[in-house]
Formats: structure tokens, sequence, C-alpha cells
């Protein structure tokens, strides 16, 4: 079996594997966004462009079986549609999240959900907006992911996988110590559940965390941060 990894904005934001018929009718709707495939071991063996011409053949039916077949075949062939700058399968996994340094130009650092998990975590067990029960969140802090990519900026700008962003301030980190949540209830979160990351404060222990300027800061599906 192969997987399918679709990125967005230098990220993953899905993935299937090959012989799920019926996940990878997901692929129709990222149309013009990169790909990359790789094998049971985890090595890329490929990477594109998810093509609309090929898409059009999905929606009209064509058995999905063949389209995996057909998709390979045109990777190893060497198309022409190869897309630059395509960030590569590491050895932990697929990138969830880049760090960026808007003053420094060129300086940033990535992150696969293994490398978040390696880093001082917390977890919240708290009721929010979203949700009338309680919910346990795990994750990384915020501040000890800058730390391990050295960014020392004092403006902090969140930005989403459809581009919606929010900017915190170095004193409200240091406050509140909030988490990049990967985990709701024991499960992974996927795009679908506001995944891959969600930033989440401790509003079971400050009640101003409640008021609606710091539960807008909530960002889900983060994918980039950018420091200044």
């Amino acid at each position: 079996d192969c997987r399918f990894f679709i990125i967005h904005s230098g990220v993953v934001v899905t993935d299937v594997l090959l012989n799920e018929f019926s996940a990878l009718w997901q692929v129709i709707e990222y149309a013009g966004l990169t790909f990359f495939v790789t094998d049971q071991t985890g090595a890329q063996i490929a990477q594109g462009l998810i093509c609309s011409d090929v898409l059009i053949k999905v929606n009209r039916g064509i058995f999905v079986r063949q389209f995996c077949v057909m998709l390979i075949a045109l990777l190893c062939a060497g198309s022409n549609v190869w897309a630059e700058d395509l960030p590569v399968a590491a050895e932990t996994g697929p990138v969830i999240l880049t760090v960026v340094n808007s003053v420094a130009e060129g300086k940033r650092y990535q992150f696969t959900l293994q490398d978040l998990q390696s880093l001082e975590s917390r977890t919240f067990t708290l009721t929010h907006d979203w949700s009338d029960s309680p919910h346990r969140y795990t994750g990384p802090l915020l501040s000890a992911v800058l730390e391990k990519a050295g960014m020392k900026g004092s403006t902090i700008k969140l930005r989403a996988l459809n581009e919606y962003f929010i900017e915190i301030q170095r004193p409200f980190i240091d406050k509140y110590q909030p988490i990049l949540a990967w985990q709701e209830d024991g499960l992974t979160l996927s795009i679908r559940t506001k995944g891959p990351l969600w930033l989440m404060t401790p509003l079971h222990q400050y009640s101003e965390l409640s008021e609606p300027a710091n539960v807008s800061k909530l960002i889900w599906q983060l994918s980039t941060i950018e420091v200044r």
C-alpha cells in the first residue's frame, strides 16, 4: 500500500491510503494543490500536482483502483507537472507546522507531529464555545515550540489552512501558556475535527480567557506561525 499526501501552503492537509476507495474521493476537492506519495516504508516515491483533467475523469465515474494505477503510472513515468519546493516526507512523518521569522528572511523551522510530541506538553480538560461537555486536549506548549524553533519575536501570528489568522503577544503566551492541541479525548485531531493543530488556552484556570476577545484566539486547523 502507498499513502497519498495532499499539500496546502507547505503543510499536509490530508493523507489517505491509495487502497481506501471512499477516502480517495477527497482528492476531488483539492484540484490544483500539490501532493506526494510514499511507499510502505514511508519513503517518498513521487510528487506532483493534482490535475483537474484527471479529477474530471474521476467525477465521470472511473473506477478508483484504476485511477490509483493510472496516477502511480503517471508519476513513475516522469510527468512534467512536478511541483517545486515540496516538503519531503521526513523520517518522523509529514510536516504539519511551519514556523517562520517574518523579519529574518529565510529563517524557518518545520515540525512533524512526532517532533511536536517530543516537546514539553500539557493536557487541559475544559469546556469551550464549541462543546457543551468537557473535552481533554493534549499538545506541546506554544512557548516550547517557539523555543525549539529559535524564534524570539514579540508578536506571534498564527495562520490556519484557510488563511484565517490571529495575532497574540509574547506576554499573553508567557502568562497563560497555551498549547497546540493535536489530540482530543485521546484521538488525533484531523482536518475535519479542527486539526491538525488547535490552539487551546487554559479556560478552566483563568476566567478572563472565556471573554469573547480571548475565545476568538482559539484558532484551529493551524498550519503556520509567523514571528516578528
